[in-house]
């Protein structure tokens, strides 16, 4: 896997240091989930499987995509496809030590063909909003 982006201070950057997630929202729900919004209107639910952040699911209804966001360990998230349990598409790592929120955003660049994908953004920024600094607690 390579390293496609970062995320600190609840922003997304791709290697050259532009901004990915400007114009991006996070509205806060009820029954252990939140809303990330992309600028396009395209919604993701993210909620927590059965009140702990373990494991974050992540759904957008409207084009019937699931992901899944597993902590492997202390400052590790692998996003998983619902539909493609045991392949791994990306992996957020916590890259500081003192708990501020830095986080690298890997994945294969193969899978991107010239764009960035909506859902590693929103994943990035759902566990910036759970793991990060603020530390979510839902």
């Amino acid at each position: 896997m390579d390293r496609v982006a970062t995320i600190a201070d609840g922003v997304v950057y791709d290697e050259n240091k532009k901004t990915l997630s400007d114009g991006w929202s996070c509205q806060d729900g009820v029954f252990s989930a939140f809303w990330i919004t992309s600028p396009q209107g395209r919604g993701w639910q993210v909620k927590a499987r059965f009140f702990s952040t373990n494991a974050l699911v992540m759904t957008n209804s409207d084009e019937g995509e699931s992901f899944v966001l597993n902590r492997e360990g202390r400052g590790i998230r692998t996003v998983f496809d619902i539909e493609r349990p045991g392949y791994e598409l990306a992996r957020i790592v916590r890259e500081d030590s003192l708990g501020r929120g830095v986080f690298g955003v890997y994945a294969q660049k193969g899978d991107f063909r010239g764009s960035f994908e909506d859902w590693l953004i929103a994943a990035a920024l759902a566990t910036w909003s759970v793991d990060g600094p603020r530390q979510m607690r839902i």
